[in-house]
């Protein structure tokens, strides 16, 4: 069963804002260096544009409940999760205050990578929306998606588990 990773308003602000300053620095250096494409402008632009196109790949487009897998759809590429490694799966209303991205994207098209906090440790983070945050532990690590529908995902994970969590 397929489940969107819809953008929350947040990743949507964070997104735009950044694509735009990506965009304008190469223009905003250009202009500075009196209109001379140098080594400057050069490698700034291509810092600039390497930088926007990097995050592509690690977006999160949806996940997918197979019958022995959750799957993390990404741009292109899939992350798996064994069913039979999830020990809980859990609806979270809100991330703790203080949680610390330690390497990973911090909205520039997802919220992914390895991030950590104290009320929850490290985990990995596959996150579109705050406002449908589910933990899933399995074989002692920790990941955090944000699945449209979450109680139904939880719902069709648990039915595939092994036992019940």
């Amino acid at each position: 069963m397929y489940f969107k990773a819809r953008w929350g308003n947040a990743l949507k602000a964070i997104s735009i804002f950044c694509t735009l300053v990506l965009l304008s620095v190469p223009i905003i250096v250009y202009v500075a260096q009196s209109a001379q494409i140098n080594a400057t402008t050069t490698a700034v632009s291509l810092l600039s544009i390497s930088a926007l196109i990097g995050c592509i790949p690690f977006s999160v487009r949806g996940y997918r409940v197979e019958t022995n897998e959750l799957v993390i759809l990404r741009t292109f590429h899939r992350d798996f999760i064994p069913i039979g490694e999830i020990t809980s799966i859990e609806k979270i209303e809100r991330l703790p205050k203080f949680t610390l991205r330690v390497f990973g994207n911090g909205g520039l098209f997802s919220f992914s990578g390895n991030y950590w906090s104290k009320g929850i440790g490290h985990f990995k983070a596959y996150v579109t929306n705050f406002d449908n945050l589910v933990m899933v532990t399995a074989a002692q690590k920790k990941m955090l998606i944000s699945p449209d529908q979450p109680d139904e995902l939880i719902a069709q994970v648990q039915k595939e588990m092994p036992s019940n969590c």
